[in-house]
């Protein structure tokens, strides 16, 4: 596995081959190589920023015996845990149509973590989007976060802090990841990944500083989604509220989930209010490389009503952290902004 592939999956990262959060990277090893490291620790931010890539690279960096937090480090922990069968790793993650985490794996994972390790220095428990645990598992977790075996080490990931029990933010460090500058992201996606100067600042651009949407974008996925979503507005433009379904299905199958489209959809009518209220500076635009046909689309509508779609958008933004179809969820935000730009 080369640096820098596009294919290279969260178990698979080490400290090396994370780009950014240099701070981050420093205090994690200087805790592990002084054996000060927390029992358990937050990693939080929004999505797209490496928290669960930088997981795995702890893990690894905890139990390594070879070259720790390097890319070419083939010692048995690291490897193991790159193809997911380390025996000391256990894993908590939503599951089901629900897509939370149910009481009954926290208490398998209680079970689990009493028992001392058997291949590592450390017994690891890695929690991905745990703001998706259900009230009983939150609650249930809490024993293991207030009395934990020594052995154990748990490092859970959310995108949303603040939907977390209050009590098992108290327990554990908090690690917060924030977005890339421009700059970094660019040269680590011409650098690493061969993108072109051009392509890697419009995706550092468009990527507001993420570096997994950020490359995304440079592997033509953004295009194809802003494509199919412009050809699903130009048809509920034409047919109004008779085409609403067809098109709320049309976005949401051409996102990967709900928060993606509702950003795709605010970069959209952003860009329309902008050619509105200031039509000479296109270099204002996120989505610069179409200003020509944003501009005719943006000449159909008034800026107060562009404007009272993106704070409708904007509005909605938890309905990302509820468990709602995309489909439903798109259906009420799409009708509102037909009524506000009906209004134009």
């Amino acid at each position: 596995m080369k640096l820098g592939s596009w294919e290279m999956e969260r178990h698979e990262h080490q400290f090396e081959s994370i780009v950014g959060h240099d701070i981050l990277k420093k205090l994690a090893k200087r805790f592990v190589e002084s054996g000060t490291l927390p029992n358990a620790m937050i990693l939080h931010g929004p999505s797209g920023l490496g928290k669960k890539s930088f997981a795995y690279a702890l893990a690894k960096f905890i139990n390594c015996t070879g070259e720790r937090g390097l890319l070419a480090c083939e010692c048995p922990a690291c490897r193991k845990i790159a193809h997911q069968t380390y025996i000391d790793l256990m894993l908590l993650k939503p599951e089901g149509p629900a897509r939370t985490i149910r009481i009954e794996k926290i208490r398998e994972l209680q079970d689990s973590a009493l028992i001392t390790p058997v291949e590592g220095k450390k017994k690891i428990v890695l929690g991905f989007d745990v703001e998706r645990m259900s009230l009983g598992a939150a609650n249930s977790i809490l024993k293991i976060l207030e009395e934990p075996p020594r052995h154990l080490i748990t490092i859970l990931t959310t995108n949303n802090l603040h939907n977390l029990l209050p009590t098992i933010r108290s327990r554990c460090m908090l690690l917060r990841f924030s977005p890339l500058p421009v700059k970094e992201l660019k040269e680590w996606l011409v650098m690493s990944h061969k993108i072109s100067e051009k392509s890697a600042e419009m995706a550092a651009v468009l990527s507001e500083g993420h570096p997994g949407p950020a490359l995304d974008i440079a592997r033509g996925e953004l295009q194809k989604r802003r494509e199919n979503m412009a050809q699903e507005l130009e048809m509920l433009e034409k047919h109004g509220f008779a085409a609403i379904f067809r098109v709320a299905h049309g976005i949401a199958t051409g996102s990967k989930d709900l928060a993606t489209a509702m950003s795709d959809l605010l970069v959209w009518y952003r860009d329309l209010l902008v050619l509105r209220l200031v039509p000479e500076n296109k270099d204002l635009l996120i989505n610069r490389d179409m200003a020509e046909s944003l501009t005719k689309i943006a000449d159909r509508y008034t800026p107060q009503g562009l404007y009272d779609s993106c704070r409708s958008l904007l509005e909605r933004q938890f309905l990302t952290q509820r468990i709602v179809p995309t489909n439903l969820a798109l259906l009420v935000i799409l009708n509102d902004i037909g009524m506000f730009l009906k209004k134009s």
